[in-house]
């Protein structure tokens, strides 16, 4: 299977007999570790076996190659140096004969450019030694999770075309996909729940149809799906991005739109996913385009991404508190952000929107004692 740097598919109902077989067919694949050094090599692979996930080591990439092509793997943890081969070489060679095994590198120090081009041509995630094996265990915990909702967007594609699978399934798999990607960095956990809740607030103050407004919230939902291509270290780098990181960031609403390109019934939400970042004036990325040959639901989703991001803690900075969001909003109307929806959105009160939620989600008898009630 390839697992697009725009490779996305979708989940299907477990009682598929096709999604069974692949999840059983994983469950006996195999990691394979390699690296020079024996006693690295040998600890991670006893590391891994001790954990209940099956691991073999090589000692060269020639010998990592003939046994990725005997048998079944789904990673391959290598050093960035490996005996017999570059890295990048190495990576090009099991991309291109065995696009179903994931690839995380392994080293004392890891130069940015070495790291951009790796993630360009599918590895997986970087390690830097000495790592501590709780670490290395996330790591192919993560890579598990993510070949497993790949496996079922696969399986979900395939039955959707014998069986005319529901929308509703694939929308369920790639929610779930969605929201391991705001896991993969602290500061993104729910940010695309809140854009959700805030484009469907707005697309719903400004008379949108029903079906819009939960297109639009499904859409805000998913917006940010093209960062299952962004390397974890630059989504949780504790400072501003280099402009080279700022390069591989901004490839996101692409990757994003190449995983919903191949789903016909998933189309109607691509234009949220591929231009939400694209700016009133021109400036944005990744068209350029300008002030309203940005799609209406785009820019709603702009909109409500642009006030996340700023009322949300990152790396490098503290949340803005309200009142100075809202300067912030102001100060972005007809240059990052439509006018007309900025206006709306400041008059409809954003927090509100959050505040409604979590009242909704807490126990009646604490919401009918607030209002004098039993």
């Amino acid at each position: 299977m390839e697992r697009g740097r725009g490779g996305c598919e979708v989940a299907e109902p477990a009682e598929s007999e096709e999604l069974e077989h692949a999840f059983r067919a994983e469950a006996r694949e195999r990691v394979l570790v390699l690296d020079a050094d024996p006693a690295i090599r040998s600890s991670i692979a006893y590391f891994l076996n001790h954990r209940g996930t099956p691991a073999v080591a090589a000692a060269s990439a020639e010998a990592a190659l003939e046994q990725l092509a005997e048998g079944s793997f789904f990673l391959l943890i290598t050093e960035t140096l490996p005996p017999g081969l570059s890295g990048l070489e190495l990576l090009s060679r099991v991309r291109a004969r065995h696009p179903e095994v994931d690839v995380i590198f392994t080293a004392g120090s890891l130069e940015i450019a070495f790291a951009l081009r790796a993630v360009r041509e599918g590895a997986l995630d970087f390690l830097r030694k000495p790592f501590e094996l709780d670490e290395l265990a996330h790591s192919i915990r993560r890579a598990r999770e993510r070949r497993g909702l790949l496996l079922r967007v696969v399986a979900a594609e395939k039955l959707a075309e014998r069986t005319r699978l529901t929308e509703e399934h694939v929308r369920d798999a790639i929610v779930a996909l969605a929201a391991m990607i705001d896991a993969k960095s602290r500061f993104t956990r729910s940010h695309s729940e809140r854009v959700a809740s805030y484009s469907a607030r707005l697309a719903s103050a400004m008379g949108l149809a029903p079906e819009v407004v939960q297109r639009v919230r499904f859409g805000g939902r998913i917006h940010d799906i093209g960062k299952i291509g962004t390397p974890d270290a630059i989504l949780e780098k504790p400072g501003p991005l280099t402009p080279e990181e700022w390069v591989e960031m901004r490839r996101h609403p692409a990757i994003g739109a190449e995983c919903l390109r191949g789903m016909g019934i998933l189309q109607p939400y691509l234009p949220m996913v591929e231009l939400h970042h694209e700016n009133w004036d021109g400036s944005g990325y990744p068209l350029g385009l300008r002030g309203e040959e940005t799609p209406l639901e785009a820019r709603i989703v702009k909109v409500a991404d642009y006030y996340d991001a700023i009322t949300s803690r990152r790396p490098y900075r503290e949340p803005l508190a309200l009142g100075k969001a809202i300067d912030y909003l102001r100060a972005e109307r007809g240059r990052l952000l439509d006018p007309d929806l900025t206006e709306l959105f400041i008059e409809i009160g954003p927090e509100r929107v959050l505040r409604d939620r979590a009242r909704r989600r807490r126990p009646e008898f604490e919401i009918a004692r607030e209002r004098g009630g039993a």
